[in-house]
């Protein structure tokens, strides 16, 4: 197996860092410090594609492959993790469900414009009583008409502050309460103890969460 980059990686990889050694580094103890969020950073990484890297360009990604979205990931990160974050969750938690399952109309809205960096996501899972556990979910998504309304509280959501759109994750159908997972999940020959504890554990779920598109306000 040949790990060695290519050389379009190796200049990926040079041209990132270069731009996280002389703009990302200088700012990285201030915001830990303030907790502001690095907006001028922020756009100053998206003029790179570094907002949407490994997305296809008629979609206003870079058009790279995830080894290279790998690569500006860690370099970023080694001289302030937190901007890391910021751009992961950009990528990754926000326009690439956006990419996989919405529609044209969702694309158009709510994934050129966050690809390109002019628009900041977020996405909205943890909550203060569950953490990310998305089976212990109490905020709630009740539709009227063509809308829903939404009420619960989330906690700890990168880029939540200042975002323009959130992937939100909630609960459609409380009353059905908890739900068993079917017993064809668990394949014959896994019963060693560890196995079984897991199997205890996974035992109850609720019914999947939704992913809603939703504005912050």
């Amino acid at each position: 197996m040949n790990l060695e980059l290519s050389e379009e990686q190796k200049l990926l990889q040079k041209s990132v860092r270069e731009f996280a050694e002389s703009e990302v580094r200088p700012l990285a103890k201030h915001n830990d410090e303030t907790g502001e969020f690095p907006r001028a950073l922020f756009r100053k990484a998206a003029e790179l594609g570094l907002t949407g890297v490994a997305f296809p360009e008629v979609e206003g990604g870079a058009g790279f492959d995830h080894i290279a979205y790998t690569i500006v990931i860690e370099e970023i990160s080694r001289c302030c993790a937190s901007t890391g974050v910021i751009l992961s969750v950009q990528n990754s938690l926000f326009c690439d469900p956006i990419h996989r399952y919405g529609n044209d109309e969702q694309k158009k809205r709510f994934l050129l414009p966050f690809t390109r960096g002019e628009k900041i996501g977020c996405y909205a899972l943890t909550e203060p009583q569950a953490g990310s556990n998305a089976a212990a979910l109490q905020t709630k998504a009740v539709k009227k008409g063509d809308s829903y309304v939404i009420n619960g509280t989330k906690a700890w959501i990168t880029n939540g502050g200042v975002a323009d759109a959130a992937i939100v994750y909630t609960n459609t159908e409380p009353a059905k309460g908890e739900k068993e997972l079917p017993p064809s999940w668990w394949k014959k020959g896994h019963r060693d103890s560890r196995s079984a504890r897991r199997r205890k554990n996974l035992a109850s779920t609720r019914r999947p969460a939704a992913n809603l598109f939703s504005r912050i306000a």
